[in-house]
């Protein structure tokens, strides 16, 4: 299907929340006013193939280079990765099933020989020219979505950009048969899975001969362009109660302590609670400064609850239908954030959840001297330990345009109660996150 107008106007609705100045200088307030008569401008240069992609804005994030397109490149970005997803069949790692599915196996307690490997440099290992080479050879894609492609990857000299959202979908499309030879690297193998690139591979029993895995790996990894981060490779012969030994993946450590029963622990990685609480001691520094206790309390509930909004999700129909009066196919989805969403499979004794409640109480007696024993009482209530065996949530997709008024106020006494009923709920929603995030 042939991007137009509708589809613009959607996705520009899609992101909005998401929109911010690129290069161009064009924020995403002045963009609502320019986007009527620049959607008509980019349809044209697109058909005739003469559409160009503004130079990304470049920011540097933990040593990697991250690209941000302008707000009209985003809208066309985002509308090529989800035609490409469908059009190539696109199935992302999911975090969730893979560590699932780990802990399943792990919890038979019967020996597993793992392997726990990191591809270095991921995305600016995968080559740009060998991605448009297999898009061209499959040919899926009309002449206005390859030429698009082309363009937003030209300039691009060192592998996919980081921060463009086509450059995870083609690493998947490239990785499909990387995944599909690491999947049958050993008779014995009995689990393999890649999020982004973190790989991780069981062995039934033990690995006997793991300098040859791992160099069986690198050899497919090579064909690729790929190599492996030495430092953060890791192999485990044999994996069992009996060894007292342990490996860390996507955030999880899973181990058998020593000195313990037979029983496999599931925690939080080490690294991953220091980040837990810095989040919590920058909750609270920036609450010394502003002295805001009501925006303490709703940051505090943000971090320690599971937090659920409801989005909505469009799929690009590859035929327009002329029954429908949306272009994009809609369906609605919650989505669910949160430390206790994102580590929802660490056991319920963890030892984590209980030092990040200490690490609450020690906040609150270093920065909230200034309030009073009934405020401090409502502040020890907030306890990631509690909430992960509550179950508790922050319902954010069941409040009103009223109730984000209501907190708006609360938050900001600068706030007019008028001005704040004037916007639409969309807009207050955009307001109320943006003070939730925590400015460090």
């Amino acid at each position: 299907m042939i991007i137009d107008e509708e589809i613009l106007n959607s996705y520009y609705d899609i992101l909005f929340n998401k929109l911010q100045t690129g290069t161009d200088r064009i924020s995403a307030s002045k963009y609502q006013d320019l986007k009527d008569s620049d959607f008509p401008i980019i349809i044209k240069k697109i058909k005739e193939h003469t559409y160009h992609f503004t130079r990304y804005l470049k920011k540097i994030h933990d040593k990697r280079t991250i690209y941000s397109p302008c707000i009209r490149d985003k809208i066309v970005l985002k509308y090529l990765s989800d035609s490409l997803i469908q059009k190539y069949n696109v199935k992302f790692g999911n975090r969730n099933h893979i560590i699932s599915h780990i802990k399943s196996l792990l919890e038979e307690q019967i020996s597993y020989g793992i392997l726990r490997l990191d591809i270095k440099s991921f995305y600016e290992s995968l080559s740009t020219k060998t991605a448009l080479s297999k898009i061209r050879e499959t040919s899926l894609l009309s002449s206005e979505e390859y030429y698009l492609i082309k363009e937003a990857l030209k300039g691009c000299h060192n592998g996919l950009p980081q921060g463009l959202s086509i450059s995870a979908v083609l690493s998947e499309i490239l990785m499909e048969n990387i995944d599909f030879q690491l999947r049958r690297l050993s008779p014995r193998q009995i689990f393999y899975a890649r999020y982004v690139d973190d790989i991780i591979i069981l062995f039934h029993d033990n690995i006997r001969t793991p300098t040859e895995v791992v160099n069986n790996v690198k050899e497919i990894l090579n064909k690729m362009g790929l190599t492996l981060n030495e430092k953060k490779e890791k192999v485990i012969k044999c994996f069992c109660a009996n060894n007292q030994n342990s490996f860390e993946y996507l955030g999880y450590t899973f181990s058998y302590p020593q000195g313990h029963s037979q029983k496999l622990e599931t925690d939080i990685s080490y690294t991953k609670l220091l980040k837990e609480m810095d989040k919590i001691e920058n909750v609270f520094k920036n609450f010394k400064s502003n002295q805001n206790f009501n925006l303490l309390r709703y940051r505090l509930a943000d971090l320690t609850r599971t937090n659920i909004i409801l989005s909505a999700k469009y799929r690009i129909p590859l035929k327009k239908s002329s029954s429908s009066k949306h272009p994009l196919e809609p369906y609605k989805y919650f989505i669910k954030y949160g430390f206790n969403d994102a580590y929802k499979y660490i056991d319920n004794e963890s030892d984590s959840l209980k030092q990040l409640d200490i690490c609450i109480k020690s906040c609150i007696l270093g920065y909230c001297h200034n309030l009073s024993n009934k405020q401090k009482r409502l502040l020890y209530c907030f306890s990631y330990q509690n909430t992960f065996k509550t179950k508790s949530i922050n319902a954010y997709y069941k409040l009103t345009k009223t109730e984000y008024i209501e907190r708006l106020l609360k938050i900001d006494k600068k706030c007019k109660k008028n001005d704040l009923q004037k916007q639409d709920i969309k807009e207050l929603k955009s307001a109320f996150f943006e003070e939730l995030k925590i400015k460090t």
